[in-house]
Order: structure tokens, then C-alpha cells, then sequence
């Protein structure tokens, strides 16, 4: 039994490096050349143009989290902050507001944050 539960945190945490952003990433488009599925994103509410991203549950499903990753960009799509499990995140869920955002079209993301670059 000890085994098994070892192998699931040793895997549980493999998965976690997958989601998280790498060292050195600081924008949607180095996040998603990283390898990080995306399923939607949103325009966060009051956010000044921030939009959250949420990555793919299914990657860790069988680690029963509460919620998707999710990155929260600024408006020209800098890495703002992340979460492993927006279930998880007071953070996410009150301040953020992230359940309440208007839907974007992950297609739209690049053009639109290169409409708020610098």
C-alpha cells in the first residue's frame, strides 16, 4: 500500500511539472510553446483587459482536483499568476472572479493580446 500511494504522489507531482509554467516563461505565447494544453479562456471581470487561461483537466483527472489549472494573463498577455487547481483557489475564484468572465475564443488570444503590447 505504502508503494502505491508513493508512485501516485511521485506521478502527481510529474503531472504538476507538465502544468506549471517552465522557469523563464512569461507569456501566453511561451506557455502554450511549452506545451501546456488549453481548453478556454475568459476575460476576467474589472480585470483591465486580464484574461485567465484553463489548461486541460483531463491531464490530471485521476488526481482528483476541485477545478483546471488556470494562468492568468494582463492584456498583452504577460504571465500574471497560475494555479494547479482553481478549485483550490480562494484567490481565483473571489478576487479573480474567474468563473464569471465572458468566454474568448482561444484562437482570438495571440491578436489580441498583440493589440495591448508594448
Amino acid at each position: 500500500m505504502a508503494v502505491a500511494g508513493s508512485m501516485w504522489i511521485y506521478a502527481r507531482e510529474r503531472y504538476k511539472l507538465k502544468l506549471a509554467p517552465a522557469p523563464g516563461v512569461r507569456t501566453f505565447g511561451e506557455l502554450v510553446a511549452q506545451g501546456v494544453r488549453v481548453t478556454r479562456a475568459v476575460e476576467v471581470p474589472g480585470g483591465a483587459g486580464a484574461v485567465c487561461v484553463f489548461g486541460d483537466l483531463g491531464q490530471v483527472a485521476w488526481t482528483l482536483p476541485s477545478g483546471p489549472p488556470a494562468y492568468r494573463f494582463d492584456a498583452a498577455g504577460r504571465l500574471l499568476d497560475f494555479t494547479y487547481d482553481v478549485g483550490d483557489s480562494t484567490l481565483f475564484q473571489v478576487q479573480y472572479k474567474v468563473w464569471t468572465g465572458t468566454a474568448i475564443p482561444l484562437a482570438d488570444l495571440p491578436a489580441r493580446f498583440a493589440a495591448h503590447a508594448p
